[in-house]
């Protein structure tokens, strides 16, 4: 009975504390998924955690992670039928991914993103 309520007390620790579970910043292409998702699902919690925690990203980015309510209807029509449209071009700490977004997912962009540590956030488009 001990090991069990020490074993469910781990549990909601490490829920507690991991917050993000879902959110995978080992590849620059998750990162730019990851935003294409918030879009399609409403779930717009995790976009605080994808811009650079130096604060050096531009401000398009920034609107990102720092989504307003009078944004978010925007932004969901602008993202929610976005992709991935290529490799990701990766130099060091710096990558490039290119994607589609808009209305439709006909505009072309290139996302570039920046590797903090051993994850990577959104820099600039």
């Amino acid at each position: 009975m001990k090991r069990l309520f020490i074993l469910l007390a781990v549990s909601v620790f490490m829920l507690s504390c991991g917050g993000s579970q879902g959110l995978d910043q080992t590849k620059p292409e998750n990162v730019v998924e990851a935003v294409f998702k918030a879009a399609k699902s409403g779930n717009f919690e995790e976009l605080k955690l994808l811009c650079d925690p130096n604060g050096e990203n531009d401000g398009d980015t920034r609107r990102i992670c720092e989504l307003t309510e009078e944004d978010k209807a925007e932004f969901v029509e602008f993202f929610k039928d976005g992709k991935v449209s290529g490799q990701a071009a990766i130099n060091g700490d710096e990558a490039e991914v290119p994607f589609t977004f808009g209305p439709g997912g006909t505009e072309t962009e290139t996302m570039r993103l920046i590797k903090r540590g051993d994850k990577w956030y959104l820099y600039s488009f």
